[in-house]
């Protein structure tokens, strides 16, 4: 890829590669009766979607409850203490699952965790709001249709649902994301430079080719800012200086490689612009926290 080539939904989907995204679906609660779901705890980003039937979602007082159907999907960037319930007035915090009678209206729902590097993770979603609600008629065709999958194969246990599930999982948060930047939902962070005429170039091409010679001089440059504007502007939109986003672009790189390529420590120096296998060791436990080898043991 050159330097350049990057449009903004290929640095959306650099940006999910690049912290190793693993998503997951961890429950398929189903309520009959009197139910009630207390999903709160995980301190990661999480999402909900209603399979089938209807609930209420309530957060801590004094905000109002709100009412769910089928197709809605709730988005947390952060761990915000909430409860699902039949009821609009929940009897107190606990879960409670009745058995399904066969009478009752029965709803099902779909929880699914994202794991990944914390830092990287919350550096992402920074600038989001805590909760996002997706109703199923808002979302474009294209959320509606994996919202429907994903529903579908949470309501069997055929071969290789729950791999299906967690790989549409990933996709999810990649739609959510987007409907966040579309809906003019993202408030400064990572996701915002997306849509900085200054910073989105210079961020596709610092992810096409993180082992070039870039430095300051070159990176102010590319996004025709100063070297003084260019460091002001990405720290207070991504979070840090543009040289620590990169030293840890290129460790995020040089893990895979370790991992997946089976190159030299050598050769991944040479590969991520280091003059020498002494300074990327260096940079790499400076950055990682760890040794290129311990990595690769692992």
């Amino acid at each position: 890829m050159t330097a350049g080539s990057t449009d903004d939904n290929d640095l959306l989907s650099a940006l999910l590669r690049r912290i190793s995204l693993r998503g997951r679906v961890y429950s398929r609660p189903v309520g009959c009766g009197d139910w009630q779901v207390n999903p709160s705890g995980h301190a990661r980003a999480s999402y909900h979607l209603v399979a089938s039937g209807t609930c209420w979602l309530h957060f801590k007082p004094p905000a109002a409850p709100v009412a769910l159907a089928a197709g809605d999907l709730l988005f947390f960037s952060e761990d915000v203490w909430h409860l699902l319930s039949a009821s609009r007035e929940p009897h107190d915090a606990l879960t409670r699952l009745p058995a399904v009678d066969g009478g009752s209206s029965v709803t099902q729902l779909v929880c699914g965790l994202y794991a990944a590097d914390d830092n990287d993770l919350r550096r992402l979603l920074r600038g989001l709001p805590p909760w996002v609600l997706i109703r199923s008629a808002a979302g474009g065709a294209r959320l509606a249709t994996l919202v429907a999958m994903l529903a579908g194969e949470s309501d069997e246990d055929a071969p290789g649902a729950a791999a299906v599930r967690d790989a549409l999982s990933d996709a999810l948060l990649a739609l959510v994301l987007r409907h966040c930047l579309q809906t003019e939902q993202v408030q400064g962070g990572l996701l915002s430079a997306l849509r900085d005429p200054r910073l989105a170039p210079l961020l596709s091409d610092l992810h096409a080719e993180p082992g070039a010679q870039w430095n300051v001089e070159r990176m102010a440059e590319r996004a025709a800012l100063s070297r003084s504007a260019l460091a002001e502007r990405f720290r207070n939109t991504v979070g840090c200086a543009p040289v620590q986003y990169l030293a840890e672009l290129r460790m995020q790189e040089a893990s895979r490689l370790l991992r997946s390529e089976g190159l030299s420590v050598a050769a991944v120096a040479e590969r991520l612009g280091y003059g020498n296998e002494a300074a990327f060791r260096r940079a790499f436990r400076r950055v990682a926290g760890t040794t290129p080898g311990t990595l690769r043991t692992r």
